[in-house]
């Protein structure tokens, strides 16, 4: 049976756009479909999806490739760089989630459909679903790897490739291989009265692997 999983998550994150660095926190919002009847395939599947967003994605900057290229020095403030194809915007980074999260969940869960909003000031958010197109994301890019990557390395200095390649935790480092390993349970649970998950807490692992 397919479940309908839903979890929200709160990312503080930076958006540089025309030419301005802007801290902000987003509400993400994600309705997951399991495509697994195997209870470990797609616990898994929706921590990975937890640890891109929570992990990856705090405290981030999100940055177009133009922009990047004109402001190289965002390279250099220590944070994690996200490189769109696009302007950064809620939109723009609600479909880049969109593929991403379901290029790591290897298909034991789609993501069914995808909100995000800026946590305060407008109140209005932007939705992304499976019959949305893909626009600019539709071409091949790093949002469609499986694994943790953020950017394109071709563009980097070996230096700094061979930095952000060092920087990357790997599913295995975070025991979210998908395997037949110890599974790890769900908790805060809430079903209908169809059976269907509505929410569910997956326990978040640490970008470091010893904690």
């Amino acid at each position: 049976m397919n479940v309908k999983i839903g979890s929200k998550y709160k990312i503080f994150a930076n958006m540089f756009a025309e030419d301005e660095l802007i801290a902000t926190r987003f509400e993400v919002n994600v309705k997951f479909i399991t495509n697994s009847e195997n209870p470990y395939e797609y616990a898994t599947a929706i921590n990975r999806a937890a640890f891109f967003l929570t992990e990856m994605c705090e405290n981030a900057i999100f940055v177009d490739d133009d922009s990047l290229e004109e402001y190289p020095e965002l390279d250099n403030m220590g944070v994690d760089i996200i490189v769109l194809p696009n302007i950064a915007c809620e939109q723009i980074i609600g479909v880049m989630l969109f593929c991403k999260l379901n290029a790591i969940m290897e298909s034991k869960v789609f993501v069914d459909e995808l909100s995000i909003k800026v946590d305060a000031g407008r109140k209005y958010e932007y939705f992304h679903n499976r019959e949305d197109p893909l626009d600019e994301f539709d071409e091949m890019g790093w949002w469609h790897e499986k694994t943790l990557s953020i950017r394109h390395p071709e563009n980097l200095s070996s230096e700094k490739r061979q930095t952000y390649f060092e920087s990357l935790p790997t599913w295995a480092n975070l025991q979210l291989e998908m395997g037949e390993d110890e599974i790890t349970p769900p908790i805060d649970t809430k079903v209908d009265s169809d059976g269907d998950v509505l929410f569910v807490d997956f326990k978040k692992p640490s970008k470091d692997p010893e904690n």
